[in-house]
């Protein structure tokens, strides 16, 4: 950020930046927005203060909510709806739950050519398991051929798993890939976390067809650290939060697959607000029982309802831990003054 305000003050150039400092959080970085307010003032800054992706004004509520930090009450207006659901049974039972709503979901909305469905959840992990389980309902379907190439891949986890891949899948990359169909122009096919759709399967590569509809081969060497590698590959069907960040769709499924301990209120609040009609939320109740048992004193055995179950949800989700600057804990520490040790 510095090297670009920097770039801007020695060109003249004109630089314009949205951000939102309550959608996650830079992993390394410090709180950007704020340090920008200290440095221009605050009049330099203007504010959005409205928001127009969902379309109806119950929506829009809601996803003020769990932008606020009042995740529980937006909880209990979802449940209204019907929209945020418990999966008795554990993580593999959340995860054919969610595969078998998007299933439903895609049905219901067969005939309508502008509808797009996504799913977010915790990590790669996750997203890898929800990925197989949503392949799977294609198959059964009869809307993905068979399996042309089984590769070894590898996702940020590290863990190397087998892949079958069969022309139509989604697959995410991880790599910056350029498009060697572009006629000698520096044309990026993909970037880090993208979706692409398998359109051929080769002994050299794949070709693959992007967002914007671009066509391109991807050679295999570009995508391994080194001959015979594993390929940087995942399935697409489902994406982090992170990733999906910036994006919109028709309707989201926000998968809790480890249940809502597994992120905090940033992260929820960017889950809940890709959406333009619709939001689901789908969480496994067995990992907020268990983190509810985790908290009463040994030789207890809690009586543990519904109610707390979604109660722990909504504290969960609600907790917002934004990055503090230097700058502000120098003033912070300014206005209480010296500490006496003793």
């Amino acid at each position: 950020m510095l090297d670009l305000l920097r770039i801007r003050e020695r060109t003249g150039a004109q630089m314009v930046m949205i951000g939102d400092p309550l959608q996650t959080n830079a992993i390394e970085g410090g709180p950007g927005l704020e340090l920008l307010r200290e440095a221009l003032g605050e009049e330099a800054i203007p504010e959005i203060l409205t928001s127009v992706r969902q379309r109806t004004e119950r929506e829009r509520e809601i996803a003020g909510l769990f932008r606020a930090g009042r995740a529980a009450e937006a909880l209990e207006m979802k449940q209204a709806d019907g929209t945020a659901e418990l999966v008795a049974g554990g993580r593999e039972a959340t995860v054919q739950r969610v595969a078998q709503l998007w299933h439903e979901r895609t049905a219901a909305n067969r005939d309508d050519p502008n509808f797009k469905l996504t799913v977010s959840a915790a990590t790669n992990a996750d997203c890898r398991a929800i990925g197989a389980a949503i392949r799977d309902e294609l198959r059964r379907a009869d809307k993905l051929g068979p399996d042309v190439a089984v590769l070894d891949a590898v996702d940020r986890t590290g863990e190397v798993y087998k892949l079958p891949l069969a022309i139509g899948d989604k697959v995410r990359v991880f790599d910056r890939l350029y498009n060697p169909r572009a006629n000698g122009r520096r044309s990026v096919l993909a970037s880090n976390g993208d979706v692409v759709e398998v359109r051929a399967i080769g002994a050299e590569g794949m070709l693959v067809r992007n967002a914007a509809g671009a066509e391109g081969v991807v050679a295999w060497r570009k995508i391994q650290i080194g001959p015979g590698e594993p390929v940087r590959l995942a399935y697409g069907y489902a994406t982090t939060v992170d990733v999906a960040q910036g994006s919109t769709a028709t309707e989201h499924i926000h998968a809790l697959l480890s249940g809502s301990q597994a992120i905090h209120g940033l992260k929820a609040y960017v889950a809940a607000s890709r959406h333009q009609h619709t939001n689901w939320i789908v969480v496994d109740e067995a990992s907020e029982r268990r983190q509810l048992v985790g908290r009463t004193m040994l030789g207890q055995r809690p009586d543990i309802a519904e109610h707390d179950v979604w109660q722990n949800i909504g504290e969960n989700l609600s907790r917002q831990p934004v990055k503090a600057s230097a700058l502000a804990s120098l003033q912070r520490q300014s206005r209480q003054g010296p500490r006496l040790s003793r």
